[in-house]
């Protein structure tokens, strides 16, 4: 399940869709983790939240890592 954005100016989503993502992670569900992770980070630039936009980029390298897609998180982590 993903949100629907309604405000992306509401500085609360990036650390939703971050929690949401970590939870996800959990689960192995990666593809929503994904998901929930490229959300977060697409908010946190728009609204230059570089704490939110660093912890979405360790979760997408987090999940890439999962998958085995080594080259990608090291992308991510970098």
């Amino acid at each position: 399940m993903i949100l629907v954005i309604e405000d992306e100016k509401d500085i609360r989503l990036p650390e939703l869709y971050w929690i949401m993502g970590r939870i996800y992670l959990s689960m192995s569900d990666y593809e929503l983790a994904r998901t929930a992770f490229e959300q977060g980070l697409w908010i946190s630039e728009l609204q230059t939240l570089l704490h939110y936009q660093t912890r979405c980029l360790e979760g997408l390298g987090q999940v890439s890592m999962r998958d085995h897609n080594l080259d990608e998180a090291m992308n991510y982590f970098q």
